[in-house]
């Protein structure tokens, strides 16, 4: 493997890390959350500014279904 070959890999291993990171804070943040509107404003101040403006509104649907699950899991 080439040098260039193995930073490559390194790097996608460390954003496939990274996405897992932000998933369980993601799951953290809607299991403390006191209420579905509460966690919708704690992600987008933290993760809002990463989104566009159409992907905001999709986000809030796979919002829900986040705050569902981590609530029945809690």
């Amino acid at each position: 493997m080439k040098a260039s070959q193995f930073r490559a890999l390194i790097r996608e291993e460390v954003k496939r890390v990274l996405k897992e990171s932000v998933m369980s804070d993601i799951d953290i943040m809607a299991k403390q959350a006191i209420s579905f509107n509460a966690f919708a404003v704690t992600f987008f101040k933290e993760y809002g500014s990463d989104l566009e403006k159409e992907d905001k509104l999709a986000a809030i649907k796979w919002l829900k279904t986040v705050y569902m699950n981590a609530r029945k899991n809690k």
